[in-house]
C-alpha cells in the first residue's frame, strides 16, 4: 500500500495518475551545516519548487511522473563569510604554507579558471573593498552537484546537495 492513489474516471475507464517527489538535504560544504533558503526547482512534465527549511530540507512533489530537470539558487543574502582571512588562505596555499582540500580549491578559485592563483586572492580583496560585486566563476553560491536530469522521474528519488559560498575559503559561513 503506497497511500491514497489519484485516480481519473471517464465512462467506465480508470486511469491511475502516478505521482513522485524529489527530496532531500542542502548542506554546506565546509562542516555539512544546513543551508535554509535554497531554492530547489523542477521543470518539466509540471513546474513545482520547494525552499529549504531551517535544517536544510526539500521536497519537490509529489507531482505526476514524467521527465524533470532539476535546479538550485540562492539569494546572495549574507557573503560576510568571504573576508581577508580567505585571501590569506590562497596566499598560504600559494607559497606551501597551507593544504586546501578539493572543496576549499574549488570556492578559491572565484576567477573560474581552474587555477588558484593570485588573481583569486586579488578578487576576494577587490570584492571586499566594492570594487567588484561578482566573481568571473558565477553566482556566489554553487551546488554539486548542479543540475539533474530524471528522465523519467518515475518513482521517488532522494538527492543531497551540497552548497558552496565562493570565497569562503576557510569555511566560515554561518546561517
Amino acid at each position: 500500500n503506497e497511500g491514497e492513489i489519484s485516480v481519473v474516471t471517464v465512462d467506465g475507464s480508470l486511469t491511475v495518475v502516478r505521482e513522485a517527489s524529489i527530496l532531500g538535504w542542502v548542506l554546506y560544504y565546509a562542516d555539512l551545516q544546513a543551508v535554509p533558503d535554497v531554492i530547489v526547482s523542477a521543470t518539466g512534465a509540471a513546474t513545482i519548487a520547494d525552499t529549504t527549511d531551517v535544517e536544510g530540507r526539500y521536497q519537490i512533489g509529489p507531482t505526476v511522473v514524467g521527465d524533470y530537470e532539476v535546479s538550485l539558487a540562492r539569494g546572495d543574502g549574507s557573503l560576510a563569510a568571504v573576508d581577508a582571512l580567505d585571501a590569506a588562505d590562497i596566499l598560504r596555499y600559494l607559497i606551501g604554507s597551507l593544504t586546501l582540500s578539493q572543496d576549499q580549491q574549488f570556492v578559491a578559485d572565484v576567477s573560474g579558471n581552474g587555477v588558484i592563483g593570485t588573481t583569486d586572492a586579488g578578487l576576494i580583496l577587490r570584492f571586499l573593498v566594492g570594487l567588484e560585486t561578482s566573481f568571473p566563476a558565477g553566482e556566489f553560491w554553487q551546488f554539486e552537484p548542479g543540475d539533474l536530469r530524471f528522465e523519467p522521474l518515475i518513482q521517488d528519488e532522494f538527492r543531497n546537495f551540497t552548497a558552496y559560498l565562493m570565497g569562503d575559503v576557510d569555511g566560515s559561513w554561518e546561517t
